[in-house]
């Protein structure tokens, strides 16, 4: 796996998977055969996974540097009272686009699942969506939206 934190997750994996299948052996193979099996298919998956995440070894020689916004207490209370306007500024929206704002760009739900949720066509998510962020925009940028 490259590294012991990802070999301890596949391992893991492979135990939890088992668990849930041993009902599902059939004794065609053996025990061990099984277990490697599912233990492989967990490495291909956690590879696959980690080939979408880029990373790189820590130079022992670069200086960290502190770029969270916490760490900033002006930052933190900037960011404190943007975080506050937006939640006047949804709470202020109709149910309905607020609806669609919160579960497409807070819990990055597709079109089609936001659609089925409210009872709605996909269009009809699309253009909600579109109206509430349109709106959105308008109240917490009232310069830039004219």
């Amino acid at each position: 796996m490259g590294n012991e934190h990802d070999a301890s997750d596949v391992l893991q994996e492979t135990y939890l998977r088992a668990f849930n299948a041993i009902g599902r052996f059939r004794g065609d193979a053996s025990v061990a055969t099984w277990l490697y099996r599912i233990c492989a298919n967990c490495a291909s998956s956690q590879r696959t996974r980690s080939g979408r995440r880029r990373t790189e070894p820590f130079d022992d020689e670069l200086a960290l540097i502190e770029v969270r916004g916490e760490a900033n207490p002006e930052v933190a209370a900037t960011r404190s009272d943007e975080r506050a306007e937006l939640v006047r500024a949804l709470g202020a929206l109709p149910w309905g686009l607020r609806a669609v704002v919160v579960l497409r760009d807070i819990y990055d739900l597709p079109h089609g699942a936001i659609a089925a949720e409210l009872g709605i066509s996909r269009t009809a998510a699309k253009v909600r969506l579109h109206r509430a962020r349109r709106l959105l925009r308008e109240r917490l940028y009232p310069v830039a939206a004219k």
